[in-house]
């Protein structure tokens, strides 16, 4: 975990005025003190002189003031103000989690049908600003409430229907709560109906329902659960009181919670400080911004993280520093988990891992006096299809381990329909090749490209076709503490938080830690979305701050730029252990000898120090379609730089992308980072 300094728009404060903080290891802590952090004050937002004539007039915003829903496409959700809460409201689907361990937590799956806000992408709530308003959004099953009889409406100007239950009343309903964080005891996570005092818990009744059609060209697999947004204007939130918040949703029927599945949960589900409710905006306001806590569990590398995770915690529950203590929110950069360790090879161990790690993050992070909103690293999105390497398989045969026993002490798997023959079968087809099948997948059931219908933009792979993963720390993450990338405003400030490890998902694969690909990238669905959101962020007048993992620079410690790596394949950890001596050991000793004895490919590996920041391309898939062969990959041979002019095709860079739409976009003025 590292820490940097205290920065002041406009100023510095000095971080010894934190010199109390407890000494982390590997912790730093960045409080950001931002200003100019007021409600917008510009006519164009509060209604000003109306005259074209007027030298105050400004001309409407296009993006404001528009009916609900307009800007987003059929997988979005953005808020009133253009925050986009959910890029992706399939992100926590079945469907898109699919994987042979199961990620449930101690038997409860923290993200199922209520997927914003979670206690990785909260939200922020001031009473005094009336443009503002709080939402939830969920999937649900049809059969989950049509005893509450929803009806559907069109909305004028916009293709959200408006629903309204006409088979609610006291005994049946869909129930949201808030629970005040430090009073929530057993509330948050009772097993039956909860009644609320005013006092230790609040019940809020929503103003508007939305849903999102089911339209033909959606693919099945996500028309298994309907979209569905509930929002609470000023009115709905007069009640509640400012402070952090768990939410908690209830379905009822006859006032018990409602139970679709005899072997399934009852239908309550709740995310931990997932809103914080502010009187109103500050003129100036602090953020706290950690990355790099690289959790992990069950081994002696846990004593070099969790301990300092603790301690944080704790100190940020009891210090009396009031810069911290007045904080808004905290911000993170990545690298959450730490995905293993360097011991950690036995198969029990490297199969949990992921869902050994999330138990003890979230207790941690369920415990701090602030929201947070986590960033994804590299180390949360390690993969694996299973193929154990020989020494440990020999070890864990002897003492009568094995993946498919831990497995299947863990069913139902999270796979759909899984069967230990069918993974053994994968397994043995894979064998020669264990980073698994190259598909254009970066993660789920869909090839993705951008697109505004789900036609363009959603090809879905069949699952017979798809790698079987063992596990997927993406998908961990996602069924955990929320989407991959989003963002949120508060005050004059957009926040926009990214996934930088979005390699597809046979470059994630590996053993443990145990992986060749650790660099960053974007696919251009995501880029194509950051620079939308850029965009609206400008037109709302917003400064934005860019919170991601890896630096889109590449290069290491300001040098060697732009170097990136090529994403190559995995063949087992033997490799990875090789090309982690060779970069640590090898080249450093190699490259102290005389130019002149360096060939050519020996000078460019000391052009860089063995870190990877940002990954080259993968030429298989990352082209435009007019490089693309029949088979969806892309035709290499057009990368050729040697072709004739107007014959080459280059493939996608999407570091340099992301660098061109930054570097053009003079709105954004903040860059949190982490990694290196």
């Amino acid at each position: 975990m590292r820490i940097g300094q205290i920065v002041r728009v406009g100023g510095t404060v000095p971080a010894s005025s934190h010199s109390q903080m407890p000494s982390l290891r590997w912790s730093l802590l960045l409080p950001l003190v931002l200003l100019a952090c007021g409600s917008p004050q510009d006519d164009e937002q509060k209604g000003g002189p109306s005259d074209p004539s007027d030298p105050a007039y400004v001309p409407p915003n296009p993006e404001i003031d528009l009916p609900p829903g307009s800007l987003d496409l059929p997988w979005e959700v953005s808020s009133d103000q253009g925050e986009s809460y959910l890029p992706d409201v399939f992100y926590a689907d079945p469907s898109q989690n699919e994987e042979v361990y199961n990620y449930a937590l101690n038997g409860h799956v923290q993200i199922n049908r209520l997927i914003y806000p979670t206690i990785g992408n909260p939200n922020l709530y001031t009473q005094t600003d009336a443009e503002d308003s709080f939402m939830t959004v969920m999937r649900i099953e049809d059969a989950a409430i049509e005893h509450l009889a929803p009806s559907f409406f069109e909305v004028p100007g916009s293709w959200l229907q408006s629903v309204e239950l006409t088979g609610a009343d006291a005994r049946n309903s869909i129930d949201f709560l808030l629970v005040p964080s430090q009073a929530r005891g057993t509330l948050t996570t009772a097993t039956t109906p909860i009644e609320p005092d005013g006092r230790t818990s609040f019940r809020i009744k929503p103003s508007k329902i939305y849903a999102h059609p089911l339209t033909s060209d959606m693919p099945e697999a996500l028309r298994a659960r309907r979209t569905y947004r509930f929002v609470f204007d000023q009115a709905a939130m007069k009640a509640v009181h400012a402070g952090l918040y768990d939410v908690r949703m209830e379905i009822r029927e006859n006032t018990y919670l409602r139970q679709i599945d005899p072997k399934g949960e009852p239908i309550a589900e709740w995310q931990y400080n997932a809103l914080r409710v502010f009187d109103q905006e500050p003129n100036e306001y602090r953020v706290l911004n950690v990355t790099d806590t690289q959790v992990n569990v069950g081994s002696a590398y846990s004593g070099k993280s969790n301990p300092q995770i603790q301690d944080f915690v704790q100190y940020m529950r009891t210090t009396k520093d009031q810069d911290i203590r007045d904080a808004a929110f905290i911000t993170f950069n990545g690298d959450l988990h730490n995905g293993g360790s360097p011991g950690g090879l036995l198969q029990r161990f490297v199969t949990t891992t992921y869902n050994e790690e999330a138990k003890f993050i979230l207790d941690q992070l369920k415990d701090l006096p602030f929201p947070i909103f986590l960033v994804r690293g590299n180390h949360d999105g390690y993969a694996s299809l299973g193929h154990v390497p020989g020494p440990v398989k020999a070890f864990d045969t002897a003492i009568g381990e094995s993946v498919a026993e831990v497995v299947e002490q863990n069913l139902p798997s999270a796979w759909p329909n899984f069967s230990t023959t069918a993974y053994k079968s994968f397994i043995s087809k894979t064998e020669k090749f264990p980073g698994g099948y190259h598909l254009d997948l970066f993660g789920g059931r869909f090839t993705r490209h951008p697109g505004k219908t789900f036609t363009d933009s959603w090809l879905e792979v069949p699952i017979a076709k798809r790698n079987m993963m063992l596990y997927d720390g993406m998908y961990q993450w996602q069924k955990t503490f929320g989407p991959r990338y989003f963002s949120w405003k508060f005050g004059r400030n957009r926040y926009i938080n990214i996934d930088s490890f979005e390699l597809r998902q046979h470059r994630r694969t590996g053993w443990g830690m145990y992986v060749n690909n650790y660099g960053g990238g974007m696919s251009d669905v995501q880029l194509e979305w950051l620079d939308r959101d850029i965009k609206r962020g400008a037109k709302w007048s917003q400064d934005v701050t860019l919170l991601a993992h890896h630096d889109p620079r590449a290069g290491h410690k300001g040098q060697d730029q732009p170097y990136m790596y090529s994403q190559i394949d995995f063949f087992g950890m033997g490799q990875s252990t090789f090309d982690f001596v060779k970069e640590h050991a090898i080249d450093p000793a190699m490259c102290k000898l005389p130019k002149w004895a360096l060939g050519n490919g020996a000078e460019l590996d000391c052009l860089h120090d063995g870190l990877q920041e940002w990954m080259r391309p993968d030429t298989e898939f990352d082209c435009g379609a007019d490089a693309r062969l029949p088979s969806g990959k892309c035709d290499e041979t057009l990368f050729d730089a040697s072709l004739p002019a107007g014959q080459q095709k280059f493939p996608y860079y999407s570091a340099l992308k992301m660098i061109d739409l930054l570097t053009t976009s003079p709105n954004v003025r903040t860059l949190l980072l982490g990694h290196t």
